[in-house]
């Protein structure tokens, strides 16, 4: 097991990197009974174009996790953190989260996700995340938005 900077310049890991996102991007639509989650709908030009630095957490060479976030004025506001859905609870997230609380200059993690996604909401509420607010999306998504201090 390893952490490492994912190269999203690099097709082989592009293409890992984009078939993880559909595939824990799908379970977490079923959670919340939304399938228009725009990661769901980037193309892998769109996702190689985003502005976000991105880690993954790698087992040998299978890509199992990532975290992507992007870093201003030492607020880390995390886009993504996903798991393979065959590794869910094994740990990956948290050790995502932790690489990027270490190895960060950061007072401040941001975050966001489906009221409905249950699990999300735990997880981040179980590592220090506190609610600071709601947003209806529309009729049937609502955001719900934590936020950590360091």
């Amino acid at each position: 097991m390893f952490i490492q900077r994912i190269n999203l310049h690099d097709a082989t890991i592009l293409n890992k990197t984009w078939h993880l996102q559909q595939e824990a991007y799908k379970v977490e639509a079923q959670i919340i009974g939304f399938d228009q989650i725009p990661p769901l709908l980037e193309t892998r030009k769109q996702l190689q174009g985003v502005d976000e630095i991105f880690y993954g957490y790698w087992i040998g060479d299978e890509l199992c996790g990532f975290i992507s976030y992007q870093l201003v004025d030492g607020v880390i506001d995390i886009c993504r953190l996903v798991t393979k859905p065959t590794h869910f609870k094994q740990g990956i997230a948290q050790a995502l989260l932790g690489f990027v609380e270490r190895n960060e200059q950061t007072h401040i993690l941001r975050v966001s996700t489906g009221a409905t996604n249950g699990p999300a909401c735990s997880f981040y509420q179980k590592h220090g995340f506190r609610k600071v607010g709601e947003k209806q999306i529309t009729v049937t998504l609502r955001l719900i938005y934590f936020e950590k201090g360091l």
